[in-house]
């Protein structure tokens, strides 16, 4: 009952007198409203981070993803989305910032994650390859150039399809 009034206090499901609880759908305003904030919150982690990013942290974020270009090859979306996350979850943790971490987990970000990639129709290999764009701001581990490449990389995938640049099985 618990993880039901969360999802129904998440706006995933809705309830109505008499006829229970289903899932609601969503409009592209409404996804891009909610990254506009994953946005705020992730770019402030990837900021932080830059600044406490050890050669540990790139090699376990190269890991997660190198699993997610393999996920990709092998059109895995499932593991795609828990790869993201996986990826996405690291960086807050790198932050070191525990107010920003707990607070990103409480909104459930991951779930979002999962509408979206479910919503596209992009290739899984692009979707996981902007990662690797992300990888190399923190590296460079320039606090505003890594904000500034979290900032894009979640607004990105927040906007409606038809306004986005790239398109399914791109090469860019």
């Amino acid at each position: 009952r618990e993880a039901i009034r969360d999802l129904v206090l998440l706006g995933f499901l809705e309830t109505q007198p008499y006829k229970g609880t289903s899932v609601r759908s969503f409009t592209p305003e409404e996804l891009w409203e909610t990254y506009t904030v994953r946005a705020a919150l992730e770019s402030l982690a990837a900021r932080l981070a830059a600044k406490h990013l050890t050669d540990e942290d790139v090699v376990a974020l190269q890991g997660i993803l190198d699993e997610m270009m393999l996920a990709a090859q092998q059109q895995d979306r499932d593991r795609l989305v828990e790869l993201d996350n996986h990826f996405h979850e690291k960086i807050l943790q790198i932050s070191n910032n525990k107010t920003l971490y707990q607070f990103w987990k409480t909104l459930q970000f991951s779930t979002w994650t999962i509408v979206t990639y479910r919503k596209s129709s992009y290739d899984p290999a692009y979707l996981a390859a902007r990662h690797e764009e992300l990888l190399k701001a923190l590296e460079s581990r320039n606090p505003e150039k890594a904000m500034h490449a979290m900032q894009h990389h979640i607004e990105d995938m927040g906007k409606p399809p038809d306004s986005m640049d790239l398109k399914a099985n791109s090469t860019a």
